[in-house]
């Protein structure tokens, strides 16, 4: 790692104080990553394995991050083709629909040979647009802000590595609507948004849940864990090679890998699998006077807990960006040029 960043840096930082007090000067940052990887560590009975790929070669870990960071968007693609329709129907159009929150995916084996999936943590917010004529006369526009928070979603899959059954996704959250209208008529505004808010708000229903399920059944081309074929075993796999090898408190080997490998219908068949869904490594530029002194930025696209009757272990994956910070005027105006304090 380049250490010797710090101490120009901090040059950079004094002479950059008196311009921020007198608020006459911009700066945004703008990293560079110099060497970038995933660390995939399993942990198990105190011990831990740490497997390493660098984000260039497009390895197995590699494939790993980008499942688990493309589930939000699976459901949020569900979510907004559910949302869509509905709101066109009434005169409405979706602009957009975005799904955030820290998500969580719990798959637990059932006594009937299926799996019960369920998802937490997720936050849904949905902007709309209608407009008319009240009266024949008085033309206004609006936009109503719908959210979803406390979303739980539920479901029935066949399996762990199966899709999900017709008619068993659920969703269970808290809903808030707000419209806003460019007109001072104050009964225009409850009237026009009581109509698409409780639309759109008694809706979380069939239509909702179909597109949760098409979502949640999408997932079988992104997510390792709820997937049709040998996807689940790849996904597992990959983090774990079959030759790691974990060193114990005691000073004694347990061979992790072959016993992810050699007991895989076990582990499908017993354990209850949690998977936290994260983020990469957040190697964006720093706008304004904020001044990055980090120079390794890490984030954790997938944390993954499996408990099984005799054994527990964690897969935490992460992606670790080391990166040098580059000074601009501006990074809206690429052109401008100033000179660098």
């Amino acid at each position: 790692m380049k250490q010797s960043k710090g101490i120009p840096r901090a040059i950079r930082a004094l002479a950059l104080m008196p311009l921020l007090a007198t608020g006459s000067a911009w700066a945004d940052w703008v990293p560079t990553a110099y060497n970038r990887f995933y660390a995939a560590t399993v942990t198990v009975n105190g011990g831990s394995a740490t497997v390493t790929e660098q984000s260039n070669a497009y390895g197995p870990l590699y494939s790993v991050a980008g499942a688990a960071t493309g589930v939000p968007l699976f459901i949020q693609a569900g979510l907004n083709d559910a949302l869509r329709p509905q709101l066109q129907s009434n005169g409405a159009t979706l602009l957009s629909g975005v799904v955030s929150g820290d998500l969580r995916m719990t798959l637990t084996p059932q006594l009937n040979g299926v799996a019960r999936l369920e998802l937490t943590g997720l936050d849904y917010r949905a902007v709309s647009q209608f407009s008319g004529r009240a009266a024949g006369v008085i033309r206004y526009d609006c936009q109503n802000t719908l959210t979803f928070t406390n979303t739980r979603i539920v479901g029935q899959i066949g399996g762990i590595t199966g899709p999900v059954a017709p008619g068993t996704v659920g969703m269970t959250t808290t809903p808030n609507s707000s419209t806003w209208c460019d007109t001072n008529l104050s009964w225009l505004l409850p009237v026009v948004g009581d109509i698409i808010a409780n639309k759109i708000t008694g809706m979380v229903d069939a239509k909702i849940e179909s597109g949760l399920a098409n979502a949640v059944n999408g997932l079988d081309s992104g997510l390792f864990i709820v997937a049709a074929g040998n996807n689940f075993r790849s996904g597992l796999h990959n983090m774990v090679p079959q030759s790691t090898v974990v060193r114990l408190p005691n000073g004694q080997d347990f061979r992790i890998g072959d016993y992810v490998w050699n007991n895989y219908n076990y582990i499908v068949a017993n354990s209850q699998m949690t998977l936290k869904l994260g983020q990469y490594a957040p190697v964006k530029e720093v706008r304004g006077m904020q001044l990055p002194y980090g120079n390794v930025l890490v984030g954790v696209p997938l944390r993954l807990d499996v408990v099984l009757p005799d054994l527990s272990f964690s897969i935490e994956l992460r992606d670790e960006a080391w990166v040098d910070w580059r000074w601009v005027c501006n990074v809206t105006r690429p052109s401008e040029f100033c000179e660098e304090p």
